[in-house]
């Protein structure tokens, strides 16, 4: 576990005259079972969450923070799969899922800025489902953002539980995915976090970096196809096209 403690953090200056507005930046290394590893990016502001995979991909999502709103762009399809709100919010966690947070002690670890790392296992009905290590109390901002992100996910989630064969997802994938997908994330910045199948490695962050606006608008003329939610709320947005300013 030392290794993963072990980081280099980068930081790259623009000039401040090119850009627009600042935003909170996350940067992970991410590893998932049978894939090579790739950059998941994280870019905050008071209104948006932009995911993406670093400069130069082809898609991203865009998180509108006040209408919990996802876009998902592609630019290879020239689409935005545009996924309102759920009407409903998700039910309780079942009392046959018992989720259990250890810490795990790390006498003489590396501080990362000033900040001593805490290491925890996250347990379900006593079996290892989450290990985590984080920074408390740093970048709450990003952190936030990325816990209404999760809540957000685990609604959409909850509603096709019901469509769902029985037994197809374990009860960590429940917990992790449905019930509990901010356990981890409240106990603070993650600087390694393995769930199965996938591990995150913190390669950077920072406050109040100046971006570019553009990075929070949608581009203009891609056709968006509205996913069908619960009460279908929005029937007449199924296939359009995106015109004019494109702002979402």
């Amino acid at each position: 576990m030392r290794k993963a403690l072990t980081f280099i953090f980068f930081i790259v200056f623009y000039p401040q005259n090119l850009w627009a507005v600042k935003a909170d930046v996350l940067a992970y290394r991410v590893q998932e079972s049978g894939s090579e590893p790739y950059t998941s990016r994280f870019l905050v502001t008071p209104r948006w969450l932009r995911l993406d995979q670093g400069e130069g991909t082809d898609g991203y999502l865009l998180y509108d923070r006040e209408k919990q709103i996802i876009h998902d762009v592609s630019d290879a399809d020239r689409t935005v799969l545009e996924i309102d709100a759920p009407a409903g919010r998700r039910g309780g966690q079942p009392a046959g899922l018992r989720l259990s947070v250890t810490p795990v002690a790390e006498p003489g670890g590396p501080s990362i800025r000033g900040i001593k790392p805490r290491h925890y296992r996250l347990r379900v009905n006593g079996k290892d489902c989450q290990e985590i290590v984080v920074l408390p109390d740093a970048m709450s901002n990003a952190v936030g953002a990325w816990r209404e992100f999760s809540s957000r996910l685990a609604d959409q989630q909850w509603t096709t539980l019901a469509n769902m064969p029985a037994g197809s997802q374990s009860e960590c994938d429940l917990v992790t995915h449905v019930y509990a997908p901010n356990r981890g994330l409240s106990l603070g910045l993650p600087v390694y976090w393995h769930i199965p199948d996938k591990d995150r490695a913190l390669q950077n962050y920072a406050s109040g970096r100046h971006v570019a606006d553009a990075l929070f608008t949608l581009p203009k003329g891609y056709r968006r196809i509205g996913l069908p939610t619960a009460g279908e709320r929005h029937p007449s947005r199924k296939d359009t096209s995106i015109q004019g300013d494109s702002r979402p």
